[in-house]
């Protein structure tokens, strides 16, 4: 800002730092906006990157030829976001939020009880998928069977009768998408983010997984190792050792006392629950413990309607209610 300039080169430091952080406020205020931009560009390079043939993103970013693939007409768009994205106008009043979110969000169940959300943001092309599940550590109700809801965010990604978890890759490696999972005490939630022109693709191939699950003891037994050794390898941290033991210590009967990772007398004999996967998952990965939320450029009317079709006929539980263990008043 030019009235800033004067300040920003003053000898005293301190003078510098303040200017300088009044400077960067509106930069600061709308970090949320120019992350998506910058979330688009990256898409745009993958999608780039498919097009010309390439195998991955990684092929065509480094060659030194293919780093200055835009055309002058592509730099000036980006630049006209950046400016509406990040550079408000100086001394504007800003209105009061009207709602919790910035953006409006349409929001339907399901009969099956699935709740969708939609969100459109504004932001071209780009649209993110969030899935979580109400099902994390706290699920894990049975003694000796702690782990299984991190299990499962691993699990998830073996397959369907219908699609191999190599076709399943392999189609969202075309797409040029990011993705992954995470697990905390009381969610499992999965996330991609693609481009707007493979999401019908994306809403039909997710809810193949969600719906149809399917993997073979070899596979259960695979990536129950795989568990294993990601727990010997946080183990290695004393931090994460000390909260695992405080978690123990903390509760005695509230299933907060085991952490996301489970115990590891259940780690180790999880090889051994094929049987118990199975029960877990149909208990838990339900319609009425699910959402599915889609942010970006979207329209809710043109939406629903897939999510309904892809996701409609998904059977929702027995309707069994699981008491998770409550934990006594602290004496004291």
């Amino acid at each position: 800002l030019p009235q800033l300039q004067p300040f920003l080169k003053s000898p005293d430091r301190a003078v510098r730092e303040r200017a300088f952080r009044a400077a960067s406020r509106p930069y600061i205020d709308r970090r949320d906006e120019l992350s998506s931009l910058f979330e688009r560009m990256y898409h745009l390079r993958m999608r780039a990157a498919r097009n010309a043939g390439f195998a991955n993103f990684r092929d065509y970013i480094f060659p030194a030829k293919f780093r200055f693939d835009y055309t002058p007409a592509d730099c000036e768009r980006f630049h006209q976001a950046i400016e509406l994205a990040v550079v408000p106008a100086v001394g504007s009043a800003a209105e009061p939020a009207s709602d919790i979110l910035p953006f409006k969000a349409t929001t339907k169940t399901l009969p099956n009880g699935l709740v969708v959300m939609v969100v459109p943001t504004g932001f071209p092309n780009i649209v993110s998928l969030q899935i979580p599940v109400l099902t994390g550590s706290r699920n894990e109700v049975e003694p000796g069977k702690s782990g299984f809801a991190h299990f499962f965010e691993h699990m998830m990604f073996r397959g369907t009768p219908t699609l191999s978890p190599d076709e399943y890759n392999a189609i969202i490696t075309k797409a040029g998408a990011r993705q992954n999972a995470y697990t905390t005490d009381d969610y499992t939630n999965y996330h991609i983010t693609f481009a707007k022109e493979d999401l019908d693709t994306i809403l039909k191939i997710e809810a193949d997984r969600f719906q149809n699950l399917s993997y073979p003891v070899e596979a259960f037994k695979t990536e129950s190792r795989a568990v294993l050794g990601e727990y010997n390898k946080n183990s290695a941290n004393p931090i994460q050792k000390l909260y695992e033991v405080l978690r123990a210590k903390a509760f005695t009967t509230h299933t907060y006392r085991h952490t996301t990772m489970g115990f590891i007398e259940d780690i180790e004999d999880m090889p051994n629950q094929y049987e118990y996967s199975k029960t877990f998952f149909s208990r838990w990965y339900r319609p009425e413990n699910t959402a599915v939320i889609i942010a970006g450029d979207v329209d809710p009317d043109q939406v629903i309607p897939l999510v309904e079709k892809y996701w409609g006929d998904w059977a929702p539980g027995s309707g069994e209610k699981i008491a998770i263990p409550q934990e006594p008043a602290p004496k004291g």
